[in-house]
């Protein structure tokens, strides 16, 4: 992500958490908390969840973290003493307010500012999962989903889940502030990388959930 990029990211979503608080799924843009709950929904059922490793890419503030602990989940950070049947969850965002904010609402949870990107996933995780996060457009915004793609499958060691938006979801004026896509192109792009892809639609209008597979 080019650092001009990067910088009207992190100031948006800094702007959002100042305006909203840290309990507002507006501070994520999000519509409201049931639409996000929907789509963690979905994302949950990428696999079993017991004894995986998670990256979540583009943490925000640690609300899947909350969700998988709302599953009845056992959470640990990473080489923290974990059972056999522990989740050990990672968040990576590249917002150092929001990166902030998620570790004082969730403590338990370990949430990493990081641009994956530029550094490379510290390590592999069974699941590399993504909220949101291709949602909000930038300059060669193509080119950022594919490279994201691409490093989330080299890092996950079972699958990839995540959620994007379809065309025409908003209006004119707003086309160039939002990233959709017709899923057709999406889903070839992932056939490259993996031999099982699977596409969910349907849980909200306009919006699609993809899942691959190793």
């Amino acid at each position: 992500m080019p650092p001009s990029e990067k910088a009207r990211v992190v100031a948006f979503y800094e702007g959002e958490l100042a305006r909203h608080g840290p309990d507002d799924p507006r501070s994520l843009h999000w519509n409201s908390a049931h639409t996000q709950r929907a789509r963690f929904d979905v994302l949950f059922e990428v696999g079993d969840w017991p004894g995986r490793s998670v990256a979540d890419l583009g943490c925000g503030l640690g609300d899947l973290y909350g969700y998988l602990q709302q599953q009845g989940l056992d959470l640990h950070r990473p080489g923290a003493g974990a059972g056999s049947s522990s989740v050990r969850y990672t968040g990576f965002d590249i917002t150092p307010k929001l990166v902030e904010a998620a570790g004082a609402k969730y403590p338990g949870g370990y949430f990493l500012l990081m641009d994956v990107l530029e550094s490379g996933f510290p390590e592999r995780y069974d699941y590399v999962v993504a909220s949101g996060t291709f949602s909000l457009r930038m300059k060669g915004h193509q080119a950022f989903l594919e490279r994201s793609l691409e490093a989330m499958f080299g890092a996950a060691q079972q699958a990839v889940a995540f959620n994007f938006l379809g065309p025409s979801r908003f209006k004119n004026e707003e086309d160039d502030f939002y990233f959709g896509s017709q899923p057709a192109p999406i889903v070839a792009f992932c056939r490259a990388l993996s031999d099982k892809v699977v596409l969910r639609e349907g849980y909200l209008s306009g919006d699609y959930t993809v899942f691959m597979y190793h």
